[in-house]
């Protein structure tokens, strides 16, 4: 299984992988739809909200898939609304922030409709949820990528594969 050095190193490349999606995403929005857009306080590709909004939807999506006993719709349905709500209070949190420190106001969602002040609306709230959820759902088959890159997939790391995804590899 895991060590604790390759979870440490799994987590810190997740942060930075999403956080240079992150960036990546933004500056495709900015040249493509919305030229006006400001996308980012930091210098180099990665924009770090993203990368914490990683960390801790992994961490929920963990502890909803193996501390609930509920039906998979029932998770679902909470992992897709705690998303929502997260990411949007992510989102009202970030841009308050930035318009407090840097007077900028980078996004304002004012004019669209079911909008929370400037930084919140439920149709970007819904599409983040959306995105989120089938992100983790292709993350979640990918988690073993670098273990097959790396090694022939022998009959015992087939195993060791199918023991992780089914649970019944302990984590210790």
């Amino acid at each position: 299984g895991h060590t604790r050095n390759g979870d440490f190193m799994f987590f810190i490349n997740l942060f930075f992988l999403n956080s240079f999606l992150g960036f990546i995403m933004e500056t495709s929005l900015k040249y493509l739809l919305y030229p006006n857009m400001h996308n980012g306080i930091l210098f180099g590709p990665w924009v770090p909200l993203y990368g914490f909004g990683a960390l801790f939807i992994y961490a929920l999506y963990s502890l909803i898939e193996k501390k609930l006993s509920w039906k998979k719709i029932w998770k679902v349905f909470l992992l897709f609304v705690s998303v929502v709500v997260f990411l949007s209070l992510l989102e009202w949190l970030g841009g308050t922030l930035i318009e407090f420190l840097f007077h900028k106001e980078f996004w304002d969602y004012g004019d669209q409709k079911f909008h929370l002040g400037s930084y919140i609306s439920l149709r970007m709230s819904l599409l983040w949820g959306y995105n989120k959820y089938f992100k983790l759902q292709r993350q979640r088959s990918c988690e073993d990528a670098p273990e097959r890159l790396t090694h022939a997939p022998t009959q015992p790391h087939q195993e060791r594969i199918q023991n992780r995804r089914s649970g019944a590899e302990s984590t210790g």
